[in-house]
């Protein structure tokens, strides 16, 4: 048997070899498409992947050739993410080159730690971003604040969209904002307050909200009320919190609603939310995740939603009650009559967690939703076009293959039907996810 000899070439030897194959600068303006062999030689074998990642030569070597109508007409999509700590990290050179070009910034994103120098590096960009759509601050709000927030981002007359971790650190435009998100830092209630009554345009939020975090709403703040906002994610480190940030809110425009519970607790006063709801009659699509609810507070906070059409369900803590059974599934069944008093527009139903009901329930269920089992009229309801079961036991609790037989004879008697079923929230791609 031969010996295959490239793989024994000592690794220094190999890295030579990579460093060779760049292209030489002088052929540069000789052929304008330069493909580099750089992607190539990192994807033949693991070995070779971990000498070209260790040899700097071959990644910083940049070569540009761009004629200069294009280069000074084109928009700019800037990204600067840094991984690792941030001791020696220094900015400016990489600023001296990006900042000559902002008024071509599109997209600025920038995914740092917090540096004192930010403001001061920043600030030759003020007045001078008429380009800016889309700004992703993520920088950790460590350390000291800044003793005063910075104002080069306050002039962009298109930013539009932003993602950011540390709002109090900055002046930004609010009152032009239509999209607004932070990223995995929360935010008192006080600033959320500020941010909805900051932004009358604002159409998509998601905050990251912590109550105990000192920040007080201020004095005479009016409860926030947007006519434009649509989308609302809400993800909450205590499950306590929720009423408290519910009440305070007012979205009748309100179309799409994600709650996700961090560390979900006792039961609680599910009013809030069933109030917000009943402010909120226009929600399509709701998903609820980790909220420690029983069946009938299940029910009851779906029958706010008449409009529905997607619904996602995630119970997944084994410490949290179990309303995914066979009372909520016959809650969600039209009956003979045609009657139905939840969710009757629904089309697509996601649940997740340790699914309690029986087949003998969920069959029914799926056949009312299709129109095949009672006589009411069908354009007052929605068809179930998809169904997805992902089941995560505490108790060993799963489908059998009489289940699995069952639900695939309905997925072939009814078009446009889809099925999934899986034993937990990592295997919907994996052995036992079976999608009919």
């Amino acid at each position: 048997m031969g010996v295959d000899f490239i793989r024994c070439l000592p690794a220094e030897l190999l890295a030579e070899i990579f460093i060779l194959c760049l292209p030489a600068p002088a052929s540069w303006t000789d052929d304008p498409i330069l493909p580099t062999p750089i992607p190539g030689v990192s994807q033949v074998s693991r070995y070779w992947r971990n000498i070209s990642l260790s040899t700097p030569q071959l990644w910083t070597t940049i070569g540009l050739v761009l004629d200069e109508e294009s280069f000074c007409s084109y928009p700019l999509d800037i990204s600067i993410i840094f991984a690792g700590s941030d001791d020696g990290l220094d900015l400016q050179p990489i600023l001296d080159i990006l900042i000559p070009h902002c008024e071509r910034w599109y997209r600025f994103r920038i995914h740092m730690p917090w540096m004192d120098s930010f403001h001061k590096q920043f600030m030759p960009i003020r007045n001078r971003l008429p380009s800016l759509v889309e700004l992703d601050l993520n920088l950790p709000p460590f350390g000291d604040p800044p003793q005063l927030p910075g104002t080069m981002f306050e002039i962009a007359p298109r930013l539009r969209t932003i993602f950011i971790d540390s709002p109090s650190y900055f002046v930004l435009p609010w009152a032009q904002i239509t999209h607004w998100s932070s990223h995995r830092w929360e935010l008192g209630i006080g600033r959320c307050v500020t941010i909805l009554n900051s932004t009358p345009e604002l159409v998509s939020a998601c905050f990251l909200l912590d109550t105990l975090i000192t920040d007080p709403i201020p004095p005479g703040a009016l409860v926030p009320r947007s006519s434009s906002l649509t989308s609302l994610t809400l993800a909450v480190v205590h499950q306590d919190e929720l009423p408290v940030v519910l009440s305070l809110l007012n979205l009748p425009a309100l179309c799409q609603l994600s709650i996700s519970i961090s560390a979900p607790g006792l039961p609680w006063d599910r009013s809030a939310l069933t109030a917000f709801l009943g402010r909120s009659l226009l929600i399509q699509k709701l998903s609820l995740n980790n909220l420690n609810v029983s069946t009938r507070d299940l029910v009851q906070i779906l029958g706010q939603t008449p409009l529905l059409t997607e619904l996602t369900v995630e119970i997944i803590s084994q410490y949290l009650r179990k309303p995914l059974n066979n009372r909520f599934i016959r809650s969600l069944t039209i009956d003979r009559l045609g009657e139905l008093n939840i969710v009757p527009q629904l089309t697509v139903m996601n649940l997740h967690g340790d699914l309690q009901f029986l087949d003998r329930h969920l069959i029914p269920m799926i056949v009312s939703r299709r129109g095949a089992s009672h006589g009411g009229d069908r354009d007052t309801f929605g068809i179930l076009n998809s169904l997805c079961l992902n089941y995560i036991s505490y108790h060993g609790n799963s489908p059998d293959a009489s289940v699995i037989a069952r639900l695939r004879t309905l997925e072939h008697q009814y078009d446009g039907l889809q099925i999934t079923i899986a034993r937990n929230s990592t295997d919907i791609n994996q052995s036992f996810a079976y999608t009919m």
